[in-house]
């Protein structure tokens, strides 16, 4: 098993966005393999609020293979992000 540690942090920059319930996943891509989109965040969940403006949320994912250097992430919400 490998493991890799993710950190977001949120803005709180006065943008009108953030702070909205929602469910967010992340994929990444390796030069090796790639990790699927996976659940790192629920409203009611683990990292409850860390989503929200000016909010810090980290885990960390273990995946079977190791994905190689590390090329490309994707981040989704499903809430109204801007």
């Amino acid at each position: 098993m490998v493991s890799y540690q993710w950190t977001i942090k949120t803005t709180g920059d006065g943008l009108p966005t953030g702070g909205e319930d929602g469910t967010v996943y992340l994929s990444l891509h390796g030069l090796d393999h790639q990790l699927p989109e996976v659940l790192i965040g629920e409203p009611d969940g683990e990292h409850e609020g860390s989503f929200a403006k000016s909010g810090v949320a980290s885990g960390i994912i273990e995946v079977k293979d190791d994905l190689g250097d590390l090329q490309t992430g994707r981040l989704r919400t499903t809430a109204p992000w801007h």
